[in-house]
């Protein structure tokens, strides 16, 4: 009886103990780390890695991408490395097109991971979580890394603006 009642206790004191945290959509950076000569480079070639799901959302993460360098009038392009689906939809979004590394002065890989999704009753009170691993090289060397936690709602879409801000402040060093 005594462990009975030990083990309610506890198991409402771990319930009840929980913080209740508001989910708030926003871009926020984990880790940035430069090297110390680092330079903005004058030509940046875009490496999407992942899964072919993610077509959709790299598409329009790379339009905004594109209109923030634009300014700066830095030359990019992009590659996608999607594998891993085979639904005929998303194969035939993907760009065809590759760039030359050796065209480049920078090559940024772009990772997405730990993907949390919570499902909610109303389709836009779905929430979702994830980590967008950044990393710069040039001449085969890594002289940037940065990953970047991003808290969306809706679609993982939704923050895209910002998120395109956040990189080109990252890799133009502005």
């Amino acid at each position: 009886m005594k462990k009975l009642l030990l083990f309610l206790f506890l198991s409402t004191a771990i319930t009840f103990s929980q913080k209740n945290e508001k989910f708030k959509a926003g871009v926020h950076s984990i880790v940035i780390k430069k090297q110390p000569n680092y330079t903005a480079p004058k030509s940046v070639l875009f490496v999407f890695t992942g899964h072919t799901h993610l077509i959709n959302f790299y598409l329009d993460l790379s339009k905004k991408i594109r209109k923030r360098f634009k300014k700066d009038k830095v030359k990019i392009a992009f590659n996608f490395n999607l594998s891993g689906g085979n639904l005929e939809q998303d194969l035939k979004l993907i760009p065809k097109k590759n760039a030359v590394f050796t065209d480049f002065e920078a090559v940024c890989r772009l990772k997405m991971h730990s993907f949390k999704g919570w499902d909610g009753p109303e389709i836009k009170k779905r929430k979702q979580v994830y980590n967008l691993e950044i990393r710069v090289n040039k001449k085969r060397e890594t002289v940037l890394r940065a990953t970047l936690d991003v808290k969306t709602f809706f679609t993982i879409a939704t923050q895209n603006k910002a998120l395109s801000k956040k990189i080109y402040r990252i890799i133009s060093s502005k």
